[in-house]
């Protein structure tokens, strides 16, 4: 089946009519009176006259005769209206630059040569066939697809320049906004309750700030798949509220409990669909290993980052939970980096923000680290989680200059001070790099300052707290009293 016999309808997953010029015995024949029959006319017509529309030098000629042909067994089967069907032809083919003598010519030839053969359209097994609201939601479709298209000029210089904190302020930026946010880490170290409190702060519950960062709140709704373990999602939540919140919970948040209705790898349009049957402009994934499986293979991990794209794409902001790999043994790799995130690169590079918890199971106090950011790294921080009522607050923020307040006289690398932030024997480069960029606006707050040393060839920077300023010089103490 040629292209435009099925364009519109595999879309929909339809595929409701078969043209044949020779019936299948058996086979029902579609009247031409039949709505469904003539709206998938009316589609193929469509898209018959854009592939003529488009056609190169060279070989118009010669697709306006397999147009033509095409169109008239159609009208001799009595489906489509001869002058509708010339009147459209005829323009798309000037449209493609052939010149209208020829035109004519060739369409004669064509419609003729098709009266002896009419076309008759049969129903194809078990298909269903779509009414006229399928047509619309598939043209809303297509404009919506276009208007994705926009100006360079405008694209770079009217976009805004801040950026949307759904999370956080300023240049402490945690979440983003059009920015997919993604916790990873072992289980039992509180991602989901991070996420969790989030997901509440943005229904306008809670505190609405969360680790000394203000959350937005939606003036729609956030949608949470509560995907794995559903009962336990539920009574780690219920922790963070009370009665009184009922009716803006039922307001503002809406609960998708077990999986999904599709694999979202298989099905990249299923994030944005969910979201727009709840009504919501968030979504929750907990977790992506239930969204989609096999997302060890690039090619899922792919088409799950595709989905996650396509609902960011339509205004959906995306909040995730995942899990690392996991070695042979079953043992989940420490490292928290975004390369052992499960699923890999595709996951990790689709997301804006990448926040890494790490800890024992049940831990009270776990490491928070910002290993993805869309502005500066907010942390590293220790958290302790209250089991009781579920909140997260900071227990402890180690910072450069904390390091260096804590051993005033002694000079530091940057090395030096990753290893202690980090709690690693060898820091990346990009740790490092945030290290100096910290180490330098502290020396420009006059906080720190910084030597070079060793050998000329090998010389490098060592920062240490820097001296407090002397107080003003008011001469030698003055006498209080005289005795004289």
């Amino acid at each position: 089946m040629s292209r435009e016999d099925h364009w519109f309808w595999k879309a929909a997953g339809q595929q409701p009519y078969t043209p044949s010029l020779a019936p299948e015995p058996g086979v029902p024949v579609a009247r031409n009176d039949d709505p469904g029959a003539r709206l998938w006319v009316s589609a193929m017509l469509r898209a018959t006259c854009d592939e003529m529309a488009g056609t190169h030098e060279g070989e118009r000629n010669d697709v306006l005769n397999r147009k033509a042909y095409r169109l008239g067994t159609f009208v001799a089967g009595g489906y489509l209206e001869y002058d509708c069907a010339w009147d459209a032809l005829y323009d798309a083919a000037l449209g493609s630059g052939l010149g209208a003598s020829e035109i004519v010519r060739t369409m004669r030839n064509g419609f003729r040569d098709a009266e002896k053969e009419p076309a008759v359209l049969q129903l194809a097994p078990q298909a269903e066939v779509p009414d006229a609201e399928v047509l619309e939601v598939e043209e809303e479709k297509a404009e919506e697809l276009r208007l994705r298209f926009v100006r360079g000029g405008e694209f770079l210089f009217d976009s805004p320049v801040e950026l949307d904190a759904l999370w956080g302020e300023e240049q402490q930026v945690m979440w983003a906004a059009g920015e997919a946010l993604l916790f990873f880490g072992p289980p039992g170290v509180g991602k989901t309750t991070l996420a969790q409190q989030l997901a509440l702060a943005r229904c306008g519950l809670l505190d609405r700030e969360l680790l000394g960062l203000p959350v937005k709140a939606t003036g729609s709704k956030v949608l949470y798949l509560a995907m794995d373990r559903p009962r336990q999602i539920a009574r780690s939540m219920r922790r963070m509220v009370s009665p009184a919140d009922r009716l803006l919970l039922d307001e503002r948040l809406v609960v998708w409990k077990g999986p999904p209705p599709g694999d979202v790898a298989e099905h990249p349009a299923l994030f944005r669909w969910l979201a727009e049957q709840a009504g919501a402009d968030t979504i929750v994934v907990d977790s992506i290993k239930d969204a989609a499986v096999g997302l060890v293979e690039s090619k899922s991990a792919g088409h799950y980052n595709r989905a996650r794209q396509t609902a960011l794409a339509a205004g959906i902001e995306v909040l995730e939970i995942a899990h690392p790999r996991k070695r042979g043994g079953g043992e989940h790799r420490g490292a928290g980096s975004i390369d052992d995130i499960h699923g890999g690169m595709e996951l990790g590079a689709g997301v804006g923000s990448a926040v890494y918890v790490d800890g024992e199971p049940g831990d009270l106090v776990v490491w928070l680290r910002h290993r993805k950011k869309p502005a500066e790294e907010v942390g590293p921080m220790q958290l302790l989680h209250d089991h009781d009522t579920g909140r997260t607050t900071i227990y402890q923020r180690v910072t450069v200059l904390d390091v260096l307040r804590s051993e005033p006289a002694t000079w530091f690398s940057p090395m030096d001070i990753a290893r202690r932030l980090e709690e690693v024997d060898k820091p990346t480069e990009a740790q490092k790099q945030a290290v100096r960029r910290d180490l330098n606006s502290l020396v420009d707050r006059e906080l720190a300052t910084w030597q070079e040393s060793g050998e000329e060839r090998y010389r490098q920077k060592r920062y240490r707290l820097a001296e407090p300023a002397p107080g003003p010089d008011f001469g030698p103490p003055q006498a209080l009293w005289n005795d004289d």
